[in-house]
């Protein structure tokens, strides 16, 4: 039996990594940019926060302190911890 629930406004899709590079990867690229990524930068490209949560468990990102990551071989320096606090 079926039921009318409504009428969508857009068709949604059903797979969304089909053409997207893996994330390791395109972290990879960001990290080049900058050395710390917070939770807004990443965002931005399209990584959502339980995503970036299940890169964290996996080892492909290091939490550095809240909302801020990098990639696992970051050393903070002493002016990268002064940056992570501002």
């Amino acid at each position: 039996m079926i039921h009318f629930i409504g009428i969508y406004l857009q068709v949604p899709r059903l797979c969304y990594n089909a053409n997207m590079t893996p994330l390791p990867t395109h972290i990879r690229e960001l990290a080049n940019r900058t050395s710390l990524l917070s939770v807004s930068q990443l965002q931005d490209e399209g990584i959502a926060r339980p995503q970036i949560s299940r890169l964290v468990v996996a080892g492909h990102l290091k939490r550095v302190v809240r909302g801020l990551s990098a990639m696992p071989d970051y050393q903070p320096s002493e002016h990268g911890l002064l940056s992570s606090a501002a």
